[in-house]
């Protein structure tokens, strides 16, 4: 499970590009392609390296109270997604860098 003090940070392995308005992350290493839909390309962007994980579930839960929990839900798992596909790395409070 993710920790919600982590800052997740794009690899820098990985490069989105937009295709007709749909994003697409290439993965240099591994020569893969990933389509992300509007939803997971703004959690994406969100990862910038000094949000934490809780701050982005929270910036997205807050954007649609009326479903808040599922969002929650679902930006912890997106997230943990793209971390298994080494979209994004995960660092520590404090670090600046993912580690």
């Amino acid at each position: 499970m993710l920790d919600l003090g982590s800052i997740p940070v794009r690899s820098p392995t990985h490069h989105v590009q937009d295709m007709g308005g749909e994003q697409v992350v290439y993965g240099q290493a591994r020569a893969t392609a990933y389509f992300l839909n509007e939803t997971a390309a703004m959690i994406l962007y969100l990862c910038d390296g000094q949000r934490t994980v809780g701050d982005v579930v929270d910036l997205l839960a807050g954007a649609y109270p009326e479903a808040s929990e599922q969002v929650r839900a679902d930006v912890l798992s997106s997230i943990g997604n793209l971390v298994a596909e080494g979209v994004i790395n995960i660092g520590s409070a404090g670090s600046g860098k993912a580690a």
